[in-house]
């Protein structure tokens, strides 16, 4: 407790008072008794007074005067220790409601600390999700000119003669689907899982109606796609609610699917000329 809120305690609350006021009614008693006639009683029975008590006191032998004051210090001693217990109690109790406001404080604090500290987590998932968005944008760009450097390099080339095809009379069919005007690029990478699954039906086709055919060489840059692919997948537990809605849309395992079942088809791939290395930047 604070020097305030003690000096606010009532007074008849403060054992040290009442302690005084007793020792005032011990002292008075002592002068008061001290007054009155000292009588005695002598060997045949006899009564006689002479003089006062206080006068007998002051004639009385040193073991007489030393009964008569352990009496009164008795009496006081009483007194102050009945004082210094209930004073005692009283700090105790005060004492241990100022443990119990410390430690409602404590809980305060603490509770404050957590709140602070759930809001230092939500501000680092923030910040750490604001990250990850800005890698995932980024990835995606570089997979669009990857896939368009795929597009330059994985072609099948289909005409009615070789003649024609000399003559530049000739129709390339790539790995990617035709990207429409101002059509968003994630819209375009989704419809490559149909593209790819449908792919071999294109050639199929293509090659029933075309008398000269030439396949498409198994480039590097596929696997550069496969790669950029497989690596926003990895990106999927640490991505916001919105990027991963995103790339659900995306269809990228169903692109990974497609790819490998074309590559397994040997039919048609060309083992001539030399494959190329080149990869985007």
């Amino acid at each position: 407790m604070s020097e305030t809120e003690k000096i606010k305690r009532p007074f008849w609350k403060n054992p040290i008072v009442w302690a005084i006021i007793a020792t005032g009614l011990v002292a008075a008693f002592g002068f008061w008794a001290g007054g009155l006639e000292a009588c005695g009683v002598d060997f045949w029975g006899n009564h006689s007074c002479s003089g006062t008590k206080w006068s007998a006191f002051l004639q009385a032998s040193p073991n007489e005067v030393g009964d008569t004051l352990a009496g009164f210090a008795g009496a006081l001693a009483f007194v102050w220790l009945i004082a210094t217990v209930v004073l005692q109690g009283q700090e105790l109790r005060e004492q241990r409601l100022e443990f119990e406001k410390m430690a409602d404080a404590q809980v305060a604090q603490l509770a404050v600390l957590e709140k602070q500290g759930q809001i230092f987590e939500d501000e680092q998932r923030q910040r750490s999700e604001a990250q990850l968005a800005e890698v995932y944008s980024e990835k995606l760009k570089s997979l669009s000119w990857m896939l368009a450097d795929m597009g330059k390099k994985v072609l099948w080339t289909f005409s009615r003669s070789e003649e024609e095809y000399e003559n530049g009379d000739a129709y390339p069919l790539c790995l990617s689907p035709l990207r429409g005007e101002g059509e968003a690029f994630e819209r375009w990478l989704s419809r490559h899982a149909e593209y790819l699954e449908e792919f071999p039906s294109y050639l199929n086709d293509w090659s029933a109606r075309s008398g000269f055919q030439i396949n498409a060489i198994m480039d590097v840059s596929i696997e550069t796609v496969e790669q950029k692919l497989r690596e926003l997948v990895q990106l999927e537990e640490r991505l916001g609610a919105a990027q991963k809605e995103s790339l659900e849309r995306l269809n990228i395992n169903r692109i990974l699917t497609g790819f490998e079942r074309l590559k397994k088809i040997d039919d048609i791939w060309r083992d001539d000329g030399e494959i190329r290395n080149e990869t985007p930047h």
